[in-house]
């Protein structure tokens, strides 16, 4: 695998981890969950959904549908960079992917 690739690859995780990030912190904020809500929502510790919400650490797809499940929503929704309407403002091009990978 070239340079240029996992470079690629390196940017487009953290870009998913932001969105993640954001959308878990407007999930909370928008259904006036704590930490401690979503923990007894998912069963993934309040550390855990703190590391995720500042970028700490990335999900892993247990987590990731753990998350999604508990919230009742698909995991998609979850790295939707256009789920908190103020992220559009972080993100204002609709393909933000594509612009990643073509980069």
């Amino acid at each position: 695998m070239g340079d240029d690739c996992l470079a690629h690859k390196v940017k487009e995780a953290a870009h998913l981890r932001h969105v993640l990030a954001v959308n878990l912190r407007f999930i909370r904020k928008n259904n006036r969950y704590t930490r401690e809500d979503v923990y007894g929502l998912t069963d993934i510790s309040v550390n855990e959904i703190g590391k995720l919400e500042r970028e700490v650490t990335s999900a892993g797809l247990d987590t990731l549908a753990a998350l999604a499940k508990g919230l009742g929503m698909e995991a998609a929704q979850l790295l939707d960079p256009h789920l908190d309407p103020t992220a559009v403002l972080l993100y204002p091009d609709e393909n933000v992917m594509e612009q990643i990978r073509a980069e």
